[in-house]
């Protein structure tokens, strides 16, 4: 009888654990959903589909959004060079949790993504071409490719 006891207890002591491993698997691969995803290219991936497989935000919580961090370029209008930063927008890449982002005048800044603390800038100088439309000059864009390239290598 008693044998036969210890014997339902083992069961149950093994049913309990199986249970709890299995518990802390869900809830593991619950946490994983909301990793970072990289974001390597303008759209997102190389044919541009501005697709993201995170599932995190949705028709039923975006009204629930708050704002986590906001970052401001610190370029100004620079009357030696009669240029004014334009309009501000952009598509940062994503790599390895650092935010890559251009500004107005042709600069990169490097940001952490979850703080939005910015890690370092470069400053690529393209005000001094005079003022012109950010995405039109090659040699400005060039110097953005080549710092980032830099940086990252």
């Amino acid at each position: 009888m008693r044998r036969e006891q210890g014997h339902k207890r083992h069961k149950v002591l093994s049913l309990f654990c199986v249970l709890c491993a299995f518990l802390w698997l869900i809830l593991f691969l619950g946490a994983q959903s909301s990793r970072q995803v990289e974001w390597l290219y303008y759209g997102g991936d190389q044919a541009g589909t501005k697709y993201s497989p995170l599932t995190d935000i949705n028709q039923n919580n975006v009204q629930r959004l708050e704002i986590a961090w906001q970052w401001k370029h610190w370029e100004t209008p620079l009357s030696e060079y009669r240029t004014t930063p334009g309009f501000f927008e952009a598509t940062p890449l994503m790599i390895d949790g650092v935010l890559y982002v251009t500004t107005p005048y042709n600069s990169i800044a490097a940001l952490d993504a979850e703080t939005g603390r910015e890690l370092w800038r470069f400053d690529g100088e393209a005000y001094k071409l005079g003022q012109l439309l950010s995405w039109t000059h090659t040699r400005a864009n060039r110097s953005i490719r080549l710092a980032i390239t830099e940086r990252l290598c």
